[in-house]
């Protein structure tokens, strides 16, 4: 056998022997874009804004898919005792799509008197063409949007801290109606 054709074998018994390889990220790296491209950074609204989002005015079907929910008592009582006032006060809602459609959901802030006595108030709003709905409250100092997806739906995070140090983080996944609390994790500075 000739030089050259012993070069031939040689070549292709190392093709052969690469061939899974190649083959191997020749399927993963169109996995990996897709996964890079479909993945936001997550955002966080509250007293640690860095979300770059600016308010946006809620609808009237929002407001008042707001107003109805039990955590907005105080809200309600504030429309009564204010009539002719606008209640989007009340509100800061921040947009934004949880699902990567074009549809906008919503992140919305809660004003006094809708806060805690130690944190603030958030609702996430689904803006569903007919009727939006509340799929989630939470009571924090911060609410951060997560790019992990459940049942088509990014997670969320709600977030308070202690000026001691001691806090939480409650750990959301949608579960294709609402939002239910997956994992909560405490927080304790030693002194």
């Amino acid at each position: 056998m000739s030089t050259q054709s012993s070069n031939v074998c040689w070549g292709n018994n190392q093709i052969m022997r690469n061939f899974p390889l190649a083959f191997l990220l020749l399927a993963l790296v169109p996995q990996a874009m897709y996964s890079q491209s479909h993945q936001t950074s997550s955002r966080v609204f509250g007293e640690a804004d860095d979300s770059g989002s600016k308010p946006a005015h809620l609808t009237k079907s929002i407001l008042a898919t707001l107003l109805a929910t039990k955590e907005a008592e105080a809200g309600r009582s504030w429309v009564n005792q204010n009539p002719g006032k606008d209640p989007t006060v009340l509100f800061k809602a921040f947009p934004l799509s949880l699902s990567g459609s074009p549809e906008k959901d919503y992140v919305v802030w809660g004003q006094a008197p809708l806060t805690g006595a130690d944190n603030d108030w958030f609702w996430i709003v689904r803006s569903e063409p007919s009727t939006p709905r509340v799929v989630l409250f939470c009571g924090a100092l911060t609410v951060k949007v997560v790019s992990t997806l459940h049942n088509s739906l990014e997670d969320i995070q709600c977030s308070w801290e202690s000026p001691g140090g001691d806090g939480f983080t409650s750990h959301y996944r949608f579960n294709g109606q609402r939002y239910v609390l997956f994992k909560k994790t405490e927080t304790h500075r030693r002194p």
